[in-house]
């Protein structure tokens, strides 16, 4: 790639050319792609994550600098992508063990066997109460570990009707677990 060629399609990119972002996307994609790949696990993620470093050049395209290679700023906004993407799956998990803990704090000091019959009984008896979709999103999240995408495309709705549904039903399951136990 001539440096003087992506400097002139980043000033036409500021412009709002489509033409010089396809070009930009076209040259730095793979390599962005490859670097999400070697943070992130999932490539699913990695492939999101990596179309919205070009998204978020698109946004700010207006103050980019035209003398300077685009080349560093793809790879810190991915970086910093990536972290955000890897902070919320970390929140996720603790968010579940936490959940999970909280949904059988009052059984553990009783027999094993009864603690993990127990608390799947009070889990189903919560999960019991919601309604229809919620509960069927709960079970493909919660139970099954299906991925937010993964739901939404199963059941035909977006991914944040999924994300509302499952903040409401998890809200409404640790409220009965709590008047449970």
């Amino acid at each position: 790639m001539n440096r003087a060629e992506e400097l002139g399609h980043i000033a036409a990119l500021q412009q709002g050319s489509r033409e010089s972002f396809r070009w930009l996307y076209d040259q730095y994609f793979s390599q962005i792609y490859g670097f999400c790949k070697s943070l992130i696990p999932r490539v699913e993620d990695a492939e999101e994550i990596a179309a919205d470093v070009f998204v978020t050049i698109w946004r700010r395209r207006e103050v980019l600098l035209t003398n300077r290679s685009l080349q560093p700023l793809l790879f810190k906004i991915t970086r910093d992508l990536a972290w955000n993407h890897l902070r919320r799956i970390a929140v996720q998990k603790s968010n579940w063990a936490d959940f999970i803990s909280a949904a059988t704090a009052k059984t553990t000091e009783t027999v094993p066997e009864f603690f993990d019959q127990e608390s799947e009984r009070l889990l189903e008896k919560a999960i019991g109460f919601l309604p229809p979709q919620q509960e069927r999103i709960f079970r493909l999240r919660f139970l099954q570990g299906l991925e937010l995408s993964q739901i939404a495309e199963e059941l035909r709705i977006s991914k944040n009707t999924v994300k509302v549904h499952l903040a409401r039903s998890k809200s409404l399951v640790q409220g009965r677990l709590s008047e449970e136990t």
